[in-house]
């Protein structure tokens, strides 16, 4: 009996059905965990460039620096009481409370470049261009300074926040304590503080209870609501929140892409999809306690850090699917990519170390 050929249409249906099983597979097998690297005590904060990770260990007080080729690791910078960290491009900005200042470190150069000085007890501090802007008095008193360390601006604010942001010569604060949850006590109507760097002028907002981040898109702010359960969506020219959305108690920072905004609420174990009109799209459900989201620089994958029942869960963000789920341990409280995005990073504050998942 003679070998029968397949037809032109069936052979092209055949190698389609290949591909599309291919791609599949691809997807679900396309990240893994891949190595776990051993930090000091207590670790808090990440950041990374294309060959090195950067880790602040709040016990030890120290900032190590791990090779991403040979994952070797030596302690750069030996501190006080450190509380924030955060690089920018060969800059590595730490707060150091204890001894009221902030250290620029050039990574590139291995090298401190400056210490700025500030009042007593700076928790929060972000490099905006040519200038440091720094939360000091455990967050009740917001300054300005020079790259060099010349104060500019010191204003008092009505109630301690915890983070800040810029946009348009304008510092963005939310008033996190601006609520008591023990007591159920408001401590200030207000939520949010618009410093103008201009006219050195402050004006405080009302918003919901317990504000804990603010991110831009547009001529909009979103503001997160921790108490409360609420987003927030502030029009940056009128300086009124036109819109408020309840989504479920203890909100984690959102996060904004092309035309979604991710939020984290650990009271649901799943992650909020809203349009930028304030839509609710959709839920993606995560394993216990959502804290972190990271978009890919083409917003078309998002990573989810979950701490409770650590995972790093990762979503298309076109069609929803989930890609890969990845079991972590400890007790995981931040993450960050490399610029390539190669290797996502994540601190295990449990553990005392450092677990990596790649992309292959």
């Amino acid at each position: 009996m003679g070998k029968r050929k397949l037809s032109y249409p069936i052979l092209i249906l055949f190698v389609v059905s290949i591909l599309l099983l291919s791609t599949s597979s691809f997807s679900i097998s396309y990240f893994r965990f891949y190595k776990e690297v051993k930090v000091g005590k207590k670790p808090k904060f990440i950041a990374a460039n294309n060959t090195s990770f950067f880790v602040l260990n709040i016990d030890d007080a120290t900032v190590e620096r791990i090779d991403l080729k040979d994952f070797r690791k030596r302690t750069i910078l030996s501190l006080a009481s450190p509380v924030y960290m955060k690089l920018y491009g060969d800059l590595l900005l730490i707060v150091d409370s204890s001894l009221n200042e902030i250290v620029l470190y050039n990574v590139s150069e291995d090298r401190i470049e400056n210490r700025i000085y500030t009042l007593p007890f700076p928790i929060h501090a972000v490099k905006i261009a040519n200038h440091i802007a720094v939360l000091s008095k455990n967050g009740s008193y917001f300054e300005w300074f020079s790259i060099k360390g010349n104060r500019i601006i010191q204003k008092a604010l009505p109630v301690p926040a915890v983070t800040l942001n810029y946009k348009d010569n304008n510092i963005y604060i939310p008033l996190f304590e601006n609520y008591n949850m023990s007591t159920k006590a408001t401590i200030s109507v207000y939520g949010l503080s618009i410093i103008d760097l201009r006219q050195d002028k402050r004006c405080d907002y009302v918003l919901g209870r317990k504000p804990l981040a603010i991110i831009f898109h547009n001529k909009y702010a979103y503001v997160d609501n921790y108490s409360d359960g609420t987003l927030c969506k502030f029009d940056l020219v009128k300086k009124v929140v036109i819109k408020t959305v309840e989504l479920g108690e203890f909100l984690f920072p959102p996060t904004v892409g092309n035309d979604s905004i991710f939020i984290p609420v650990l009271s649901k174990d799943a992650v909020a999809v809203l349009d930028l009109e304030m839509r609710l799209k959709r839920w993606l459900k995560v394993p216990s306690g959502p804290v972190k989201c990271l978009l890919s620089k083409d917003g078309k994958l998002v990573y989810i850090l979950s701490c409770i029942k650590p995972a790093l869960t990762i979503y298309d963000t076109v069609s929803f699917k989930k890609i890969a789920e990845i079991r972590l341990k400890g007790y995981p409280i931040d993450m960050t990519m490399t610029p390539d995005e190669q290797y996502v990073l994540i601190v295990d504050n449990d553990g005392n170390d450092v677990q990596i998942v790649r992309k292959f």
